[in-house]
């Protein structure tokens, strides 16, 4: 995330140091930079997040993203997903999405859940519909 803003002069270098300092000082903060993120995946509370290869993962956790970059290259499918992103412009907005979902105000979480379950089909079930989908091919194809 810090190299796309760095790149995109969204960021200078004395702004990601000061950033990175912030999981320095505090120890509620973790920046994770390990590229084995699942072990983070499973503690993370919240995702602060730009557009990355990541995000689909982080969605399917259903625990809320902080959404910190554009919409612009998504398809109309992933535009859908991330109306259930908090979407922030700036630092202000970013603090005070975070101290929201931190006192226990996640109000897209509902919906989060239900788009995960019905869209993405996240139900448990993945296994036999693999099953189902492999005997119908091969019937198919006899």
């Amino acid at each position: 995330m810090l190299r796309n803003f760095l790149s995109t002069g969204e960021m200078t270098q004395s702004e990601v140091d000061a950033f990175l300092k912030v999981f320095h000082d505090e120890k509620n903060f973790e920046y994770d930079d390990n590229p084995d993120y699942i072990s983070s995946f499973m503690k993370t509370d919240v995702f602060l997040a730009d557009m990355s290869s990541l995000l689909i993962e982080e969605f399917i956790t259903g625990k809320p993203i902080i959404y910190l970059g554009t919409t612009n290259q998504f398809n109309e499918d992933f535009m859908n997903i991330s109306k259930i992103f908090y979407s922030v412009k700036n630092s202000k907005q970013l603090i005070a999405e975070l101290e929201k979902i931190i006192a226990g105000s996640d109000d897209l979480k509902l919906q989060r859940q239900e788009y995960i379950y019905k869209h993405m089909m996240f139900d448990g079930k993945i296994g036999q519909r693999i099953i189902n989908y492999l005997k119908e091919d091969f019937t198919r194809n006899e």
